[in-house]
């Protein structure tokens, strides 16, 4: 499989290319006989503690690659009216900001959110993963990951899948 990495060579081409410079440290283009830097604007919602580290985080490394970031912090409200009116460079979300859909993948979903068939399942993830790696609908660079414990006198067919942890919670029972 094929797999989709960062590549500085590349994107230093594609910038090139479209007409920016690596000057002092920057990437910049000439506009109106003035040097204009590349910016870009990021909105992550102000509540969100871990988007705005992910936020800091790719401001830190963009600067790295001579691109300035401006994070704004936005509050429930604005953040909305960004999302809205598409008033954004990037934006970290949770919705589907790109807007993408496909029905081959809302098939999948709808079959893989109701099965526990490990090979089934294996089978509709590989073709989901083909299709974000030819379509790359979106960039994701971070998430939120919940791990869960149980006791072990928790019996039954207790398997979470990827839809809900409580995946046939009526099954489970305890051994005592």
């Amino acid at each position: 499989q094929e797999e989709n990495f960062y590549n500085v060579d590349e994107k230093s081409n594609l910038l090139s290319s479209a007409g920016w410079e690596f000057k002092n440290g920057i990437w910049q283009k000439i506009e109106n006989y003035k040097a204009k830097a590349l910016e870009l604007n990021l909105v992550v919602r102000a509540s969100d503690g871990t988007r705005r580290r992910a936020a800091e985080d790719i401001k830190s490394q963009l600067g790295e690659q001579g691109i300035i970031v401006n994070i704004i912090y936005a509050d429930d409200s604005s953040y909305n009216s960004y999302l809205n009116n598409i008033n954004y460079d990037m934006m970290l979300g949770y919705n589907n900001l790109a807007k993408f859909s496909n029905s081959e993948i809302d098939d999948i979903m709808n079959v893989a959110k109701n099965s526990t068939d490990s090979n089934e399942l294996k089978s509709k993830y590989q073709r989901l993963y083909e299709i974000y790696n030819d379509e790359v609908p979106y960039i994701g660079i971070a998430r939120n990951k919940i791990i869960a414990v149980k006791n072990t006198e928790l019996v039954g067919d207790v398997k979470a899948n990827w839809y809900s942890m409580f995946y046939n919670i009526k099954e489970w029972y305890t051994s005592k």
